[in-house]
């Protein structure tokens, strides 16, 4: 490692490429340090994010450029499906959060969900169609339209 030839002492080829391995072991532990204390101070991370298949273009294009805005070092990792699709993803801890309709046959006792809005579908088909004729005779919304309730 050291030239014991020279005075003072040099290192060798091998010394001089063992130093500078060392410096960029000791320069990767500095950014790894970093690194742990931005994810500690959640300035750093992953969230993997599921989306029911037409959410995402609802969405997105509203949050998503102000959260990196605000976030930079937090990866968004987005999966679209089916809503049992992305129950089944959060029950195995594939998905950290998911934004979709409640299926019926969901599982409450081991996920918890907040209701982030209520929203009316209108349903439109021919008059003469048997549920269209169903929903001119039911109730009357707030909104003034017939309305029917169907499981998702």
């Amino acid at each position: 490692m050291f030239d014991h030839n020279s005075s003072p002492l040099k290192l060798t080829y091998t010394g001089e490429r063992y130093y500078n391995y060392l410096m960029q072991i000791i320069q990767l532990d500095k950014q790894l340090q970093k690194e742990f204390s931005e994810i500690q101070n959640n300035d750093r991370g992953k969230i993997r994010l599921g989306l029911a298949l037409w959410r995402g273009s609802c969405l997105l294009p509203d949050i998503l450029p102000s959260f990196t805005e605000k976030y930079p070092n937090i990866e968004v990792d987005i999966i679209e499906g089916k809503s049992n699709f992305l129950v089944s993803e959060l029950l195995t801890e594939k998905l950290d959060f998911a934004v979709m309709n409640l299926p019926t046959n969901m599982d409450f006792s081991k996920l918890t969900y907040d209701t982030l809005m209520e929203e009316q579908i209108l349903f439109v088909g021919n008059k003469n169609h048997p549920l269209v004729e169903q929903a001119r005779s039911s109730q009357i919304n707030s909104s003034g339209y017939p309305f029917l309730i169907f499981p998702i």
